[in-house]
């Protein structure tokens, strides 16, 4: 069920079809969520680390987004 529902996604990350913002981190995170629903967990926490100038925070806040509406998981 979840290769189901991720690969197709992953795949238009991959492929740029889908802009989430920086690929690895669209897919880290769509891992993660993947992995707390397997879980039943609803709710994930989501770092980035030496962060410059808040691109790639506003990266990330993209992906969560995206990935909560389709799923339901929140990210913090």
């Amino acid at each position: 069920m979840l290769q189901e529902t991720f690969r197709p996604i992953a795949q238009q990350i991959r492929s740029g079809r889908l802009d989430l913002g920086r690929a690895h981190y669209s897919l880290s995170l769509m891992y993660g969520v993947a992995q707390a629903m397997c879980l039943g967990i609803d709710r994930i926490s989501a770092l980035e680390f030496g962060v410059w100038k808040g691109g790639g925070l506003i990266d990330l806040h993209k992906a969560a987004k995206h990935f909560e509406g389709a799923t339901g998981v929140k990210t913090d």
